[in-house]
């Protein structure tokens, strides 16, 4: 029996997946979209768009953050490892 050979095809390798914060922030853009569409039928939905955009507003900070703090540790890092 022969086993499959451990190199895969460039073709063959997958993409990684997104993260979970992108996949909520796709969601969450998403749904913006349609409650946005409810808001203009029916102001009752505004506390609901409100709501998304805070959420989305919030996702967006705290990925602004980790990279500033990535940013902040690369040339730090590189330093110490001198």
């Amino acid at each position: 029996m022969q086993h499959a050979s451990p190199h895969i095809p460039q073709t063959a390798r997958r993409v990684s997946a997104p993260c979970a914060a992108e996949v909520l922030e796709a969601r969450i853009v998403k749904a913006l979209g349609t409650v946005a569409l409810l808001v203009v039928e029916d102001p009752i939905y505004i506390p609901v768009f409100e709501r998304l955009e805070r959420e989305l507003a919030d996702i967006k900070s705290r990925n602004d953050a980790i990279e500033r703090a990535r940013e902040f540790l690369a040339p730090n890092h590189q330093n110490a490892m001198r």
